[in-house]
Parts: C-alpha cells; sequence; structure tokens
C-alpha cells in the first residue's frame, strides 16, 4: 500500500521522457547542463567561502596572540 502510493506520487512529479531528436529532448538536455553547472557553481562558492573564511580567523588568530 505505502509503496503504491509511494510510485504514485514518484511519478507525479517525474519528468517525461522526451525523444532525443525532438526539442523537448533538446530542452531536457540543456536543463540538465544547467543544472550540473549550477551545482558546479555552488560547490566552487562554498569552497571559495571556506577557503576565505579560514584565511579570515587565520589572520585573526594571528593577531591577537600574545607576544612570547
Amino acid at each position: 500500500m505505502i509503496q503504491t502510493a509511494r510510485t504514485a506520487a514518484e511519478n507525479l512529479f517525474k519528468r517525461p521522457v522526451a525523444d532525443k531528436a525532438s526539442d523537448a529532448g533538446k530542452l531536457q538536455e540543456f536543463r540538465s547542463t544547467q543544472l550540473l553547472r549550477k551545482q558546479e557553481t555552488r560547490r566552487d562558492e562554498l569552497s571559495e567561502r571556506l577557503q576565505k573564511r579560514r584565511h579570515e580567523n587565520a589572520a585573526a588568530a594571528t593577531l591577537f596572540r600574545s607576544p612570547s
């Protein structure tokens, strides 16, 4: 019962598979490419933010370190 409801729900939101030669197929391919690019961009931006945060934390640690 639960599996049937889940399958029905998944099928409601699943994108239909388009023919490769049709414009819908080209659009689907374009969307998947854009989705991958967006994921890569997010991953790159996240790594830049983390790197910047590490750099700022290291600078703050050296700034507030007591002289020996």
